[in-house]
């Protein structure tokens, strides 16, 4: 008969695990993403939030996304830092994942005063795909788009695709239904980029 694990000894590798997990930071123990310089020019920003997955000791091996920051560059240049990094001091000696959101900020003499704001309800109704709330976890369908001084969307792009095609077209098809508050700096109008994220409809 095999021996029943250590209840006792198993709450404490499990609070030893939790520990080493809070020392989970990039900026102390990898070489942060250094931001895009196509990025910067195009003013994407965003926070991309992703689950580390940590080898024994404590390098980091993979990254599932959790959230994008609404541009596939962006989450790019954050897996492309981590993986491989060791981001724990201490090995743990067995595989462990962590949480991170990392935010990618433009300076601050680039930002519009006001980035593009969508105008509530203005997309298309489709039973294929919804705008997902910032609440919903999963990473979606992102469909970038740059928004005219007018409000209009003017181009688009599929940061990150579903796998399926017809929910991939429908996904930009709404997107460019969709109207903006225009963005602002000193009160003038500019051309911005913005990102949707879309869910697919439950049936």
């Amino acid at each position: 008969m095999a021996n029943e694990p250590n209840s006792s000894s198993t709450q404490e590798q499990a609070v030893a695990a939790d520990m080493l997990l809070k020392k989970v930071n990039i900026h102390d123990h990898c070489i942060p993403p250094k931001y895009p310089k196509a990025a910067q020019l195009n003013h994407f920003h965003g926070s991309t939030k992703v689950t580390l997955k940590i080898d024994p000791s404590g390098r980091v091996t993979a990254v599932d996304f959790l959230r994008s920051s609404g541009w596939w560059i962006l989450d790019e240049a954050l897996a492309k830092s981590v993986i491989g990094c060791k981001i724990l001091d201490e090995a743990p000696g067995k595989e462990l994942s962590a949480a991170i959101q990392y935010n990618f900020r433009l300076d601050e003499k680039i930002r519009f005063d006001k980035d593009p704001e969508l105008i509530a309800d203005s997309c298309e109704k489709s039973d294929l795909v919804r705008i997902a709330d910032p609440t919903e976890n999963g990473l979606g369908i992102v469909v970038g788009s740059l928004v005219s001084k007018t409000g209009e969307v003017q181009r688009t792009s599929l940061e990150w695709a579903s796998g399926d095609e017809a929910l991939d077209r429908e996904s930009i098809r709404v997107v460019k239904s969709c109207k903006f508050n225009p963005a602002t700096t000193a009160g003038k109008l500019y051309n911005a980029p913005y990102s949707i994220r879309l869910l697919p409809v439950s049936k």
